[in-house]
């Protein structure tokens, strides 16, 4: 299937795009915050944690899976053209941000495996949750959503939002930094 939507014309553009969706999710971050922990069983849970989580994979999900325009990868490539000076080991600190996010989609910290399915990932569980329940109708991913527990959900969108927020942020600093340098130039 073809990406819907126009590529940006130049690294620049891309770059420009990147920096006004991640404003635009700080702002919704600073509304609607990531709970650092989540309560396992019992009455104290917040099904507004949920929530949050579930808006925040939405908007974070663009950053690292699929062919996105605004995938890091591809940020991060665009920003490497917009060098004009470089620093020592400027080209060394990008390549190693690039393999950090590359994989966030895949990367996992406890792999979840229930009722005989094939074992999930945190990106695996939170992405089916996303797709089968909220965002698409992709029934093979309700499917599973249904045999999933729910502390496995939530565990699954605490840690995968809050690894991939932290990457986001500092893929944003390494530009700020360079722009803050002289070493990128934005226009």
């Amino acid at each position: 299937m073809k990406a819907s939507g126009a590529v940006p014309p130049t690294p620049n553009a891309r770059v420009r795009m990147f920096a006004s969706s991640v404003a635009d999710y700080e702002a919704m971050s600073e509304i609607f915050p990531l709970s650092a922990s989540i309560v396992i069983g019992g009455q104290t849970r917040d099904p507004a944690d949920y929530w949050r989580h579930v808006m925040h994979l939405a908007l974070l999900r663009k950053f690292f899976c699929g062919a996105d325009q605004l995938n890091l990868t591809r940020v991060i490539d665009s920003m490497v053209d917009l060098i004009v000076d470089e620093q020592p080991n400027q080209r060394d600190h990008f390549a190693g941000l690039r393999d950090g996010v590359r994989d966030l989609a895949k990367r996992t910290h406890t792999i979840y495996n229930v009722d005989g399915e094939a074992p999930r990932g945190e990106a695996g569980v939170a992405i089916d949750d996303l797709y089968g329940r909220h965002l698409h109708g992709d029934y093979d991913r309700w499917v599973r959503t249904q045999s999933t527990p729910a502390v496995f959900t939530e565990m699954a969108l605490t840690s995968w939002c809050g690894d991939a927020q932290h990457a986001l942020r500092l893929v944003l600093q390494s530009l700020e930094l360079g722009l803050e340098q002289g070493s990128m130039i934005l226009h």
